[in-house]
């Protein structure tokens, strides 16, 4: 659903970001595993989970509780270890996903912006002898931001958590990155884009988040090429959980579908609205980490089918808010439309200046032959019906996400 938004509206230029991002891209050379590295095929006892509290990072979560029994030590952003209990907690009871068992789950106080995590030299080396396997996602970040700001966290965070898995007994590092790398400039000339393509060059603009996004993948390819057995999945545009309807209300996706409510217009999605539901990736990304044979691969983590154009409308017309399906070029001119309007984040501001992707713009096509492959077709993938989207929908009001509108602000 990325695809609906025009990149060349949040391009990031800045001398001095360019000037660095061939440094930054750099792994340090102490970062590479022991010569003597046991790759194990079984299911790992001790885990690691960076964005635990975020979306993508909470649903994980879930999906490694119920289908593991490894402990998991989740890194939280927090000033203390009390703090970071509370704040896992609270994000468990926002997607209405069930409170972590305490004999199970350890949430560890961190940053990912520091050294060692933010984490002392004992309590790193004691992570790196225990741990057995490290799923990194980076935090829920601002689409809009510049890749100055989100440097920090991504690279440092990237770096920090190879340094760890090359100290110790890690079976395997899990990369969540997403497609919005094939949005750089860079790759423009290309149509189409498989798993096992690489996304070779230097570039010399693009929007922080997707430039972000690139940078670590070249930091783990660069691990992988020193023998750190790595997978990359790339996620696309993930929607709400299938059952519970739960979904993320901090990203772009959200911001496009209540401001379409308000409006009473939403933007033509045939061949751009392509979204999973959140349970089915989380499951078909434990289910590829679990593969030995899958090991030191990229997947797309794609829907096997899109979501039908019609569903959307169709629930929320029954939500209670009609809506006429209109060109992204109409939806884009419609009074009120600039997404600046919708305080979704502190600096959402940044957002008024981008549009939606002109109807004419054809976007690149990503084939997923890995994932397929690996997957043979389970898990299964989820209905996304009206039914679906209703749910959603109803996530959305109950959270106070949308409120009920009796007349949309456009005809």
């Amino acid at each position: 659903m990325s695809l609906f938004f025009d990149h060349q509206s949040m391009l990031d230029t800045g001398a001095d970001v360019l000037a660095s991002l061939g440094d930054d891209v750099q792994l340090d050379q102490n970062i590479k595993p022991p010569s003597s590295l046991d790759v194990s095929s079984g299911q790992p006892a001790v885990v690691l989970l960076t964005g635990a509290t975020g979306f993508i990072g909470a649903h994980l979560l879930d999906e490694l509780l119920r289908r593991t029994f490894a402990r998991v030590y989740c890194l939280v952003r927090a000033g203390n270890d009390r703090e970071a209990v509370g704040r896992l907690g609270e994000a468990l009871n926002r997607f209405h996903l069930s409170p972590p068992p305490e004999n199970r789950v350890i949430p560890i106080a961190g940053d990912l912006s520091l050294p060692r995590l933010g984490l002392g030299h004992g309590f790193f080396n004691r992570l790196a002898s225990e741990v057995d396997a490290i799923y990194g996602i980076m935090p829920q970040t601002n689409a809009g931001q510049s890749y100055s700001t989100l440097r920090p966290v991504i690279l440092n965070g990237t770096k920090e958590l190879l340094r760890l898995a090359c100290k110790g007994r890690i079976q395997l590092y899990h990369h969540i990155s997403c497609m919005s790398v094939f949005g750089l400039p860079l790759f423009s000339d290309r149509d189409t884009w498989t798993e096992d393509d690489v996304l070779d060059g230097l570039p010399d603009k693009g929007n922080g988040f997707a430039l972000g996004k690139w940078a670590a993948e070249r930091l783990v390819r660069q691990a992988q090429d020193r023998g750190l057995p790595c997978n990359i999945y790339r996620l696309g545009s993930v929607s709400g959980h299938s059952r519970s309807g739960a979904a993320n209300t901090r990203d772009l996706e959200a911001a496009l579908i209540r401001a379409s409510l308000k409006l009473g217009r939403f933007p033509n999605p045939e061949n751009r609205f392509n979204p999973a539901p959140v349970d089915y990736i989380c499951a078909a990304v434990f289910q590829l980490s679990q593969h030995f044979r899958a090991r030191g691969k990229t997947y797309h983590m794609l829907p096997p089918k899109p979501a039908p154009t019609d569903a959307l409308p169709t629930a929320a017309g029954e939500e209670g808010f009609p809506l006429s399906i209109v060109s992204p070029e109409e939806w884009s001119d419609t009074p009120g439309a600039a997404l600046g309007r919708e305080p979704i984040y502190p600096d959402w501001q940044s957002f008024g200046r981008i549009r939606l992707a002109s109807s004419t713009v054809k976007p690149p096509r990503a084939f997923s032959r890995n994932t397929r492959e690996a997957l043979s077709g389970k898990p299964a993938f989820p209905q996304m019906d009206a039914a679906y989207y209703s749910r959603m929908l109803r996530y959305y009001r109950q959270c106070g996400f949308v409120e009920d509108v009796d007349t949309p602000c456009a005809s």
